[in-house]
């Protein structure tokens, strides 16, 4: 059974290996063969440890990361504050193209061509080249902004935010500098597992990031482990189309509400600074 994932980048990597490392037929589809060398990621604790269990502590060897400590809260697109967190930054073109060679040498498939639709009665995308691949699976992992999702959920309205922060780090001589980051991430108001039972979404297509770091690596991972599993169950144990569903949702539910209870408690903070100035 084919799984198909349109988008090239951190989860759609992700799951792609996993997929491999059990065995099954995988095809990625990224729109380029060129990675963004310009852009800096954040990466908490958690996606560290995450990323070295996937695929080993020797990716730090070519990956480079630098430590530092404030991150931005989004409320809304024009408000936020700055706040102390331990997070790293990584470069992400080293962290993409890590990911996508470790694929390919698991023997999988990498598709470089822009998927603009789909006919989910044939279970086929569609390709900017005019070329089609069935799928039996379809997973879309192609980001916050994902075009596969508008083209999928006509009616949805999403607003995923562009952080753009200035943050201190080291450079290589010690010194400090100032580094623009500019992630665009999900508004956290709109996370969405599934479109139909054999089409899935997941890391920041599925509108998953941390509210407070902006980080979106370990949900990334997260959830490309939790579909990895559910495709291989129903696969392998011949569960229904509603395991393969529920499993997934079932394990990130908890996921669900932690960005509930961070939003509560970010409610509660801004109240408290206004009575605190107001006193």
């Amino acid at each position: 059974m084919r799984t198909v994932i349109v988008g090239g980048g951190l989860s759609g990597m992700t799951l792609g290996f996993l997929l491999r490392k059990l065995g099954k037929e995988v095809i990625v589809i990224e729109a380029s063969a060129a990675v963004d060398e310009s852009r800096a990621m954040v990466l908490t604790d958690r996606a560290i440890k995450s990323i070295s269990l996937v695929f080993g502590e020797k990716i730090w060897e070519k990956v480079r990361k630098t430590e530092f400590s404030q991150a931005t809260v989004w409320y809304e697109p024009d408000r936020y504050e700055v706040v102390p967190a331990k997070v790293s930054l990584a470069e992400r073109g080293e962290l993409v193209q890590y990911f996508r060679d470790a694929y390919v040498e698991e023997g999988g498939d990498l598709l470089f061509s822009k998927a603009i639709g789909v006919d989910e009665k044939e279970k086929l995308v569609r390709l900017s080249d005019l070329r089609e691949v069935r799928y039996e699976y379809l997973v879309v992992a192609d980001g916050a902004d994902s075009l596969m999702r508008e083209v999928l959920e006509l009616d949805e309205k999403r607003v995923p935010l562009m952080r753009v922060r200035q943050d201190y780090i080291n450079d290589e001589d010690g010194n400090s500098v100032v580094k623009d980051i500019s992630e665009m991430v999900p508004s956290g108001k709109d996370v969405k597992l599934f479109h139909s039972y054999n089409i899935a979404y997941i890391g920041e297509a599925a509108g998953f990031a941390d509210p407070i770091s902006g980080e979106v690596a370990s949900y990334a991972l997260k959830t490309a482990e939790e579909m990895a599993v559910s495709i291989h169950n129903n696969g392998f144990d011949g569960a229904t189309t509603n395991d393969f569903y529920g499993l997934y949702a079932y394990h990130l539910v908890k996921e669900v509400k932690k960005r509930r209870t961070r939003k509560i408690f970010k409610m509660r903070s801004m109240l408290r600074k206004e009575l605190f100035a107001n006193a």
